[in-house]
């Protein structure tokens, strides 16, 4: 469960977030122990709950809470672990120590957790840990706020990560969230791809050159070379990834793009599936298993999981997309169309929401719907960088083919991240006799890779 914050200062909340996902993560290292994802503990915090109940909702044995208290260089942990059949405590302990000793308390916790149930304690992999106190604690104050990224947040995340590089240049994390950050930023449209990616590398490389052994390293190196389109070494980084923290989601639920995006959508469902296995209430877990059901043209699956995943984050636009998106490959358009509406006053004008939108609307005949949504985007352009790919997509709606391609070889020439889904989107099915279109494909390393087609594909 989310750690208790006791701390003075409120703002003191990054800590006890960011100490709860580091005990996550040490304890994903007792074998045959399965442990609730994040965003599973988090519909917990800030609210009362009973153990037993809270055990019974979660499927699992045992609950793990406590509280944080930190002051000057002194941090005070209460742990209790907690039988979830008949709410008796198991253990508890007390940790009232240095700051500096924060990753030996996170260990001993492990240990002891891994001995109430009689389990085995894997080895931690040596990783690069800070010799600053307070280089840790601004690497965890970005931490937190990419978890919520906005454009401020991200700005403010890369401020606090190169702060905690300052510090201590000698920590590796600091380097992957910054890197994080620029990746983030060329996904949302925010910088010019091929600015930021590059951006990205060179952070990831100082950090990989520290603790080439940190799961989270890999696993953004992975995602890094998934939007270089650099095919083989993305795979090769994410099953490196998987290796290190079989039991994290994250490097499952990133996998589960790329082996869609590479024609693989059977090996894509089991990823995605692990994903939200291990956290079954986050919202990206649940949003690429409806991804993925979608690129593989599953579309009755698609839905079913995309009404699923809105009960449980129904502020998360993109599952309104690809809910729309299939919606309309079953001839659902009135419902798709509805949808459709919802992910356009949820993007609040985010490049990427409005394409998906107005490829939605050209389709449906929504013709001054879907030329609005290029007015806008093309205006955006002449003013600053903005994403091509949504533009084209909404040409795509409207039957534009010259203009879609041509918007397309724009994308690519920007180096836009998600224009590899060009091989698996059922959109361009259309666009797939045309040569320009086959061209763009190779030069994506994508030549290869074929739509799933038949009455299979629907089920």
């Amino acid at each position: 469960m989310p750690l208790v914050n006791q701390s003075s200062e409120p703002d003191e909340e990054y800590f006890s977030d960011g100490l709860t996902e580091e005990l996550i993560r040490a304890l994903w290292r007792v074998e045959g122990l399965r442990v609730a994802g994040r965003a599973t503990a988090w519909r917990f915090k800030h609210q009362p709950y009973d153990p037993q109940r809270a055990a019974t909702e979660l499927g699992v044995d045992s609950i793990l809470e406590g509280s944080v208290r930190r002051a000057d260089n002194r941090i005070r942990i209460h742990i209790h672990l907690v039988n979830g059949q008949d709410g008796f405590e198991l253990w508890s302990d007390r940790f009232d120590e240095e700051y500096r000793e924060i990753f030996a308390i996170q260990d001993r916790i492990a240990a002891r957790v891994a001995e109430a149930f009689q389990a085995r304690l894997s080895p931690p992999a040596p990783v690069s840990r800070p010799r600053d106190p307070e280089a840790h604690s601004a690497y965890l104050k970005g931490h937190y706020l990419v978890k919520r990224h906005t454009a401020l947040n991200l700005k403010r995340a890369l401020e606090y990560f190169q702060e905690a590089s300052r510090l201590d240049p000698g920590y590796a994390l600091p380097y992957h969230g910054a890197s994080i950050v620029h990746v983030l930023r060329a996904l949302m449209g925010a910088a010019p791809p091929r600015d930021a990616l590059a951006q990205a590398e060179d952070l990831l490389n100082r950090g990989l050159a520290l603790d080439a052994a940190s799961a989270m390293l890999q696993n953004t190196l992975a995602m890094l070379r998934l939007f270089q389109w650099r095919w083989q070494e993305s795979e090769k980084a994410f099953q490196r990834a998987v290796e290190l923290e079989p039991a994290n989601p994250h490097p499952h639920m990133m996998y589960a793009l790329h082996r869609s995006f590479v024609g693989r959508h059977e090996e894509a469902l089991r990823e995605a599936h692990t994903a939200l296995e291990l956290d079954p209430l986050d919202p990206m877990m649940n949003f690429r298993v409806v991804q993925c059901s979608y690129y593989a043209r599953h579309y009755r699956a698609a839905i079913r999981a995309a009404r699923t995943a809105i009960e449980l984050a129904p502020d998360f636009p993109s599952t309104y997309a690809y809910l729309a998106w299939a919606l309309l490959a079953t001839g659902a358009t009135e419902e798709a169309w509805s949808s459709a509406l919802t992910l356009k006053s949820q993007g609040r004008g985010e490049a990427m929401c409005e394409g998906q939108f107005g490829y939605v609307a050209g389709v449906l005949g929504r013709t001054a719907e879907a030329r609005d949504v290029i007015g806008t985007l093309t205006a955006r352009r002449r003013q600053d960088y903005a994403s091509a790919l949504p533009i084209a997509w909404t040409c795509l709606g409207l039957g534009d083919v010259n203009g879609c391609l041509t918007w397309l070889e724009t994308a690519f020439e920007d180096h836009e991240p998600y224009l590899a889904s060009a091989a698996v989107f059922p959109g361009y099915d259309p666009l797939r006799p045309l040569p320009r279109f086959g061209n763009l494909l190779r030069r994506l390393n994508l030549g290869r890779c074929e739509p799933v087609r038949g009455a299979a594909a629907q089920a």
